[in-house]
């Protein structure tokens, strides 16, 4: 049997033949008119998705800042305080003829601490407990002469103040005194005293209290003392660890020397051992804080490489927050620009090494979206993010929304929501990507996926990143940027498929050789031809409005006489994961202008993809199978992957 004679069009120069016995046909010769049928010839780039975060996984900083100060000047009882101004920390005259004061060296400190000095306090007088120090003036002064070292406050300021106290010899009870005065020197209340802490022989326990000033204060005195109990001749009253902090909770001793968080360095605003100390970060760039915490970068958790951590510095406000991206003044901030009208997706995982307490804002651990269509906050609409539980754990946030179309400025946030002392939120992994977004975090140095590589636009972290995947040629993403890439991932024929990514609209396709404006692939008017496809869902497609009228996981052949287009959809793939074909015949009208195919995906951004393989476009009622010109019996017209092929049906 020989194939001998010529049946229908040419492809290129080169016949189509049949193979005939006796004149008879017994096996039509087809053509397949898609010239990279099995989707292996690819070339050049395309963008996908783009990450409008420009510092997304907070790795660049752009400053120091100051977290936290204590106001002790002699935290660490290097020295004893004296009775001028500025002076803090463990006096020497309180109980002097009673017992014998002495700055004790080289001490095993509280544990943590780093401490290793210590100002003591030996008994030579048998007595009920009320030994002690003087830390910040005189508590029991007629009046606080501003000539005493008080610590000048302001009014309905929160302070707490703590040491470490180490008494040999049977427990007593020891309590840390405060007592306010107005500008004039004069007392504003009675001493307040705490519930008292007792100690244990030979062991460092740790006394604090915290205190809300009261109206008109100016200043406040505070003692170490004993409230209960019995000392004995030759006990020894230790003290350590001075920290006066504005603040309503009980943080970690530091002092310029020694800073407990790993995240912090500490520093002395002045001469070591008789200054304030602070603790400073790394301010995180592209983030701005309120004015009640600071954004610092943390290597103490994170998803890739550094994080960020809100740290609440106000003692009176739990609006504490930092500003990711625009601002409340305009549309553009933190290196992006919103566009009124236009939908985002904005996804960030924050941490909490545990629970927060105290008085909670309404938005802690949350993303906030808010906008405005006139300037200042006054009928300001917003949109959050689901709440992470109050727990010690990780939550992945993520959430839709559209700026108004008069909107005059749009802020994004990330919420910690607690005051001073109540606990730090961690946040990572930022992604701001326009339309919806339901993939996992990139940027340009993280790519989650094989079919995509990641790139910065500009400076790494710094700038813009973007996932972008390969074309197939031939094969083009159109209508509102939804892509079409080529795809290692899955196949059936070859190593490679086209993958259809919805980025916008549910009219999401992916054209065959070209659109609208003429007879693409070789169609002509008056002919019938049938185009055939498989596709791959890995799971089901979702979104609003999944179902686009003009095809959903199915082939569709368009044409046209001048008159509006009609489309022809082929069988649809059911929602589900699986691998489906989808094929249609169409008889074009003898007066056909254009005629064009398209693979159609028809989810909304986010909804989900889908990919296609075996791709054929065969002249008259075909019902066979897949084939090209490399399968048996078949040749391809010109170079493998990139011509049209022929063989026997």
């Amino acid at each position: 049997m020989l194939l001998n004679s010529i049946v229908g069009a040419r492809v290129g120069n080169i016949p189509v033949k049949s193979l005939k016995r006796g004149g008879v046909t017994l096996m039509p010769g087809i053509a397949n008119l898609i010239t990279n049928p099995a989707c292996e010839t690819t070339s050049g780039t395309v963008e996908v998705w783009r990450n409008l975060a420009t510092n997304p996984g907070f790795e660049a900083n752009s400053s120091t800042v100051e977290v936290r100060r204590n106001l002790a000047t002699i935290p660490a009882a290097t020295a004893f305080a004296t009775n001028v101004a500025g002076s803090f920390g463990f006096m020497s005259d309180r109980w002097a003829n009673e017992g014998v004061y002495s700055l004790e060296t080289g001490i095993v400190g509280p544990a943590g601490t780093g401490l290793t000095t210590a100002a003591a306090l030996r008994t030579t007088v048998a007595r009920a407990a009320g030994h002690g120090f003087h830390v910040l003036g005189n508590v029991e002064a007629a009046s606080p002469a501003t000539t005493y070292n008080a610590l000048p406050v302001s009014p309905s300021q929160v302070v707490t103040i703590s040491c470490y106290v180490r008494k040999s010899g049977v427990s007593v009870g020891v309590a840390m005194r405060v007592r306010a005065a107005d500008s004039n020197g004069a007392w504003l209340s009675s001493s307040f005293w705490p519930a008292a802490t007792a100690t244990v022989d030979g062991a460092w326990v740790r006394v604090s209290t915290t205190y809300t000033l009261p109206a008109n204060s100016a200043w406040l005195v505070a003692s170490i003392s004993e409230t209960s109990g019995t000392d004995a001749v030759g006990d020894i009253f230790e003290c350590t660890g001075l920290l006066i902090e504005s603040s309503p909770a009980l943080l970690p001793y530091f002092g310029g020397s020694y800073s407990p968080d790993t995240d912090l360095t500490a520093a002395w605003t002045g001469t070591a051992n008789a200054s304030a100390s602070i603790l400073t970060g790394l301010q995180v760039a592209s983030t701005v804080d309120w004015g009640t915490n600071r954004n610092v970068r943390s290597s103490q958790w994170s998803l890739l490489g550094k994080s960020m951590r809100v740290i609440p510095t106000s003692a009176s406000s739990n609006d504490t927050f930092a500003v990711v991206a625009g601002s409340d003044a305009s549309l553009s901030g933190q290196g992006v620009t919103f566009v009124v009208g236009r939908t985002y997706t904005i996804l960030a995982t924050s941490r909490l090494a545990a629970a927060q307490t105290g008085t909670l804002n309404a938005n802690a651990r949350r993303i906030r979206i808010a906008c405005n269509t006139v300037a200042g906050w006054t009928g300001a609409t917003s949109t959050t993010s689901t709440q992470a539980t109050n727990a010690a754990g990780v939550t992945e946030h993520r959430f839709s929304f559209t700026v108004p179309a008069s909107a005059v400025w749009c802020i994004a946030q990330c919420y910690n929501g607690a005051s001073s002392g109540c606990g730090d939120v961690w946040w990572d992994s930022l992604l701001l990507a326009q339309g919806n977004y339901t993939g996992p975090y990139f940027d340009g140095s993280f790519s989650p996926d094989t079919d995509l590589t990641a790139a910065w636009t500009g400076t790494a972290n710094a700038s813009v990143s973007i996932l972008s995947g390969v074309p197939v040629t031939g094969i083009a993403g159109a209508w509102q940027g939804n892509g079409a890439i080529s795809s290692s991932t899955w196949s059936i024929s070859g190593a490679k498929s086209v993958r259809t990514i919805p980025t916008n609209s549910m009219d999401s396709y992916a054209e065959v050789g070209g659109g609208t404006g003429a007879m693409r692939l070789g169609m002509q008017a008056g002919k019938t031809y049938t185009f055939i496809a498989t596709c791959r869902l890995p799971a089901p497609q979702t979104g609003t409005g999944l179902g686009n009228a003009n095809g959903t996981r199915q082939v569709t052949l368009w044409h046209t006489t001048g008159s509006g287009y009609i489309c022809s959809k082929g069988t649809q793939a059911p929602n589900q994961s699986g691998t489906f074909e989808s094929r249609v015949t169409v008889a074009l009208p003898a007066n056909a202008t254009e005629a064009f195919v398209r693979l159609y995906n028809g989810a909304n951004g986010g909804g989900g993809d889908v990919w296609w393989d075996n791709i054929m476009l065969v002249e008259g009622n075909y019902a066979g199978p897949y084939r090209d010109g490399s399968s048996p019996g078949w040749a391809w017209t010109g170079t493998a992957n990139q011509s049209t092929s022929f063989g026997l049906g």
